[in-house]
């Protein structure tokens, strides 16, 4: 099957076919920063583009995205800790193992909180809120 893509998509969502493992994979990514009507509308091309061709959906939180391109390339087997500035007095906080599976869920947490949780434990602070 062919995928037709109207003209006034593709500056929106750049659309990138390739093949991983033998199976071929359909990459949708809303670039577009600044409000949740354009990841609403990032989602909603992922979504009709998954129904149209009858293939699965993956989604991936920033801060998985994150820590997932950390483990590939740096990590060395230490725990990570994906910190995101929310420009308000708290952060998008996320723990993940060294593999970047999540150890805690997203939160969103003070810097006092921040500080708190990861005196317990050792990490590499990964993200804007360093």
């Amino acid at each position: 099957m062919v995928l037709q893509r109207p003209r006034y998509i593709q500056p929106l969502f750049p659309l990138q076919w390739y093949q991983n493992s033998g199976t071929q994979v359909l990459q949708c990514v809303a670039q577009k920063t600044g409000t949740s009507a354009w990841i609403r509308l990032g989602l909603s091309a992922a979504k009709s583009y998954a129904l149209a061709l009858e293939k699965p959906l993956y989604g991936f939180s920033t801060l998985e995205v994150i820590a997932l391109n950390y483990a590939n390339n740096v990590s060395g087997g230490v725990n990570i800790c994906v910190l995101i500035e929310s420009k308000r007095q708290d952060f998008y906080f996320q723990l993940f193992d060294h593999q970047a599976k999540p150890l805690s869920e997203p939160r969103a947490l003070s810097g006092a909180d921040v500080a708190g949780i990861l005196k317990q434990c050792s990490y590499h602070i990964i993200g804007d809120g360093c």
